[in-house]
């Protein structure tokens, strides 16, 4: 897993220091780390590139029109979980709409058997990387008392 920001470093750090959660994360990629910002695809074009995989084998998380904007421009499926903040605003594209984090384990179970079968014969499927925008994590009911 990793989270894709468009806050800086400093105040991604600053936020989440006692949250334990870049424990869990494979890497974060903040507002320095790429030119264009959401609703650009760079963002999480970038976070494909890092992980080595495709988009084929990426699932995003997030909780914004314009992070679903950016997801669905880097051509990744993306589960948008509620959140009070954002609730208005258009999540007409997004591939899954969950109500907390707990639900991405069946999205995740579901992806992952889609990928045994897609996996060429003697080849190896792995699970797909989920890539989490801080807000998603940061601000969602799911994600306290643990990180994601």
């Amino acid at each position: 897993m990793a989270i894709v920001t468009t806050a800086k470093r400093a105040d991604f750090d600053l936020i989440h220091e006692k949250r334990g959660i870049r424990q869990f994360m494979e890497f974060v990629l903040a507002r320095e780390d790429y030119a264009n910002a959401k609703p650009h695809p760079e963002p999480y074009l970038t976070g494909l590139r890092r992980f080595g995989v495709t988009a084929d084998e990426a699932l995003v998380v997030e909780d914004s029109a314009r992070g679903l904007k950016s997801a669905v421009a880097a051509g990744i499926d993306c589960a948008v979980v509620h959140n009070e903040f954002t609730k208005g605003q258009d999540f007409a594209r997004a591939s899954y709409r969950i109500g907390t984090l707990a639900e991405l384990t069946d999205i995740i179970e579901r992806l992952a058997a889609r990928s045994v079968t897609a996996a060429p014969a003697g080849g190896r499927a792995r699970p797909p990387r989920v890539v989490v925008s801080r807000r998603a994590c940061g601000r969602s009911p799911a994600c306290a008392p643990s990180p994601c």
